[in-house]
């Protein structure tokens, strides 16, 4: 077995483990909990290796001075990465204190076993503990090479039972999220932002602000204006007051073209994409020709927002030299090198410390508050500053998911089978979070500053599934296949990542479009899709899907309909299909009845935290699907609030049945980005079952409905 590399780049096993004399084991990890349970599972996976108790581990909050640089916690990845890692560093932490207490007990290990921490002699029951060997002392040692771990068939815990971490502060309301942060004397602080993107400060009257005596602190550093105070509600004042007093330039550009027209005015190099990756290379010539019979397919998704239900927020404090940063950021090493980046100093004076925020999944505006925070604190060193974005701020400048344009042909031989897929995705960026780079900056007050940084480069991934491209390429067995990734820049609106990236829109797109060809051939569409596979546990899982909704003799009522969306995540991850079943009433509202997620996902560790990964994201995307899009003038954004940007409801969420299928002797496949694009196609297959109408342009919503059924 090879090291992980999250092992490999962080060795030592001091770094990852500590075992405390009072019986508590702390396990570090560079992965941050952003209500997905990753605390849950790293522990699960730490007490399962280690023999302990459940309860004895405790996750560490994540820190940049102490915890593994890893990776940013996105991808589906924090399984396959920190827990694998942390599994091996047990694996190795458990083999050298094995080792100790047979020097100690005087007994050879094959007859010493553990129980929870307690090694005893099954012949003598002479019994140490690992408290007793290790306790509050420092391993030093460097992992080079890795012992036997336990077999997967001995595991006593890892998806037997229900565990949870920490998830009683928040049932009780203890839990403390960023914006509840208190430290003795601190200072609150907001930040004024232009009213669109190219806006700067031209005239700015201070006399009535200057006239407060509670305000401790006005920063203008050329368009970015802050304000602190004692008082958090003499800061909203002011804030409001500066609005009133403020001159902005005119905007430059107001361009009205609807995105889709954007989006189709390419001036920018494609790439077709090989087996999940881009490449420099053109399509194949029976893909250009028009000689074949083609299906065609044109699917649009707009701009979406993370839509976190609690704006932005971070702390700073400046002391003695070094900025200590707490932030709700996904990647808290790459803002300390971002961060250190804008204030010019070396990143071993920037300490950044995770704090759970109100909602995240993505780059949101979470970085974007910390450099607001640092930039205050940089004015009043020994002070803590906390910093709180307003509402319209995160709808208005937060980077969104990208928009995407995707178009879809296919031909179909005497058999009823795809002889011939074309697949063309138009899209910006899917990612343009902190980075270091001399002279850029990704982190939004930047561009204000008298002397301000440029964004970042944009460049195309031509990585594995990555950006534009991801869960582009299907998971179908076709005769001839041409995926085609083309970015499309200086497009209108701030942009970056978002949970599942350019997978959410593929799938939509591939899943539709199946059933769409299925619906031709007057095939089945689970039948359709069956006769495309060779991937076993693809068939395995959708021949599971048929059996138990009884998919085959299920017949629905006028109005309603039943639809179904299936992908692996990246290829590479969770298997997940989802059957919607849903009304759509008179006024074209589409009301969602009942879904069924079915997931492989391998080894499950944590089966509720599974099960709420994959039905968050169904709901996320749920939301997505019906009621979301940015709305925008130009460069000035109209979606402020949450009337102007609806979000699903409660009451809205139907009844969500899961069934996941369990591979205790295969590894764990990262789940949390694995249903929101078989969602979509679900949903959209489903009303086509209802109505006869095809929905291609997210959202759908009863105006859009309407508007095609009057084109139908």
């Amino acid at each position: 077995m090879k090291i992980a590399p999250s092992l490999e780049t962080n060795p030592e096993l001091d770094g990852w483990l500590k075992f405390s004399s009072d019986g508590i084991l702390t396990v570090f990890t560079g992965k941050v909990e952003l209500g997905q349970k990753i605390t849950t599972a790293l522990a699960l996976i730490a007490a399962e290796e280690l023999y302990l108790d459940f309860n004895r581990v405790k996750i560490a909050a994540v820190n940049t001075e102490y915890s593994p640089e890893e990776q940013p916690t996105v991808g589906s990845n924090s399984i396959e990465e920190s827990g694998e890692a942390i599994r091996q560093a047990s694996a190795v932490a458990r083999n050298i204190l094995l080792n100790m207490a047979s020097k100690k007990l005087n007994e050879s290990i094959d007859r010493l076993e553990i129980t929870d921490g307690n090694i005893r002699s099954i012949l003598n029951n002479n019994i140490t503990s690992y408290w007793d060997l290790i306790g509050d002392q420092k391993f030093n040692h460097k992992i080079e090479k890795l012992p036997i771990l336990k077999s997967f068939k001995d595991y006593q815990i890892i998806g037997k039972s229900n565990f949870s971490k920490g998830f009683e502060k928040i049932i009780s309301g203890k839990e403390e999220f960023i914006h509840d942060l208190e430290f003795p004397n601190m200072l609150h602080a907001r930040v004024v932002r232009p009213p669109f993107y190219s806006a700067r400060i031209v005239d700015l009257d201070l006399t009535k602000i200057k006239s407060m005596s509670d305000i401790l602190h006005i920063e203008k550093d050329g368009s970015f204006l802050g304000v602190v105070s004692e008082k958090e509600e003499k800061v909203v004042k002011a804030i409001s007051i500066l609005k009133k007093n403020i001159k902005w330039s005119k905007m430059s550009k107001n361009n009205q073209e609807d995105i889709s027209e954007l989006l189709d005015k390419n001036n920018v190099k494609s790439y077709q994409v090989l087996d999940g990756t881009a490449v420099n290379k053109e399509p194949e010539s029976e893909f250009l020709n028009n000689d074949e019979d083609w299906i065609e397919s044109t699917y649009i998704r707009p701009y979406h927002m993370h839509a976190s239900i609690g704006p932005s927020a971070a702390a700073a404090l400046l002391d003695k030299n070094r900025y200590f940063v707490w932030s709700h950021s996904q990647g808290i090493f790459l803002l300390r090198k971002a961060l250190a980046s804008v204030l010019e100093i070396d990143e071993k004076f920037v300490i950044v410390n995770h704090v759970p925020g109100a909602g995240c999944y993505g780059h949101n505006g979470a970085d974007d508050a910390a450099l607001d925070a640092a930039l205050l604190a940089r004015k009043l060193p020994g002070r803590h500053i906390l910093l709180k974005w307003e509402r319209e701020d995160e709808h208005k400048w937060e980077p969104y998911g990208s928009a995407m344009l995707i178009k879809m042909k296919g031909c179909l031989d005497d058999e009823g089978k795809v002889k011939l897929w074309y697949h063309q995705t138009y899209s910006d960026v899917h990612s343009s979070r902190p980075k270091h780079k001399e002279n850029f900056s990704n982190l939004l007050a930047s561009w204000h500053l008298e002397n301000p940084l440029k964004p970042l480069p944009k460049n195309a991934w031509l990585v594995f599934h990555g950006g534009i491209h991801r869960n582009a390429d299907p998971i179908y067995d076709f005769a001839k296949k041409s995926i085609i990734k083309t970015p499309v820049h200086d497009l209108p609106l701030r942009v970056s990542a978002l949970r599942t990236l350019g997978a959410y829109a593929n799938v939509f797109a591939i899943e539709s479009f199946m059933d769409e060809l299925a619906s031709i051939n007057e095939i089945d569409p689970l039948d359709f899709r069956l006769k495309h596979l060779r991937d076993d546990r693809a068939i395995h899982l959708l021949k599971t899907l048929g059996k138990e909704t009884d998919w085959y003799n299920q017949q629905m009522e006028d109005g309603c309909g039943r639809g179904m969306g299936f992908a692996r995540y990246k290829n590479t991850k969770c298997y997940a299909a989802v059957i919607v079943e849903l009304e759509v009433d008179d006024y074209g509202n589409i009301n969602l009845q009942k879904a069924f997620i079915f997931a492989d996902a391998g080894q499950i560790i944590d089966r509720n935290g599974l099960k709420s990964q994959l039905e968050g994201g169904f709901i996320q995307s749920a939301s997505w699907t019906l009621k979301e899009e940015v709305k925008f003038e130009g460069e000035e954004v109209l979606s402020i609030d949450w009337e102007s940007y609806p979000i699903i409801k409660f009451s809205e969420v139907p009844d969500i049945e899961t069934i996941l299928i369990d591979r205790p002797n295969e590894l764990p496949l990262g789940a949390g980005e694995a249903t929101q694009g078989p969602t979509a196609a679900a949903i959209a297959n489903a009303v086509f079952n209802a109505t006869g109408i095809r929905l291609k342009r997210i959202p759908f919503t009863s105006e859009n409905l309407r508007t095609e059924a009057s084109i139908a």
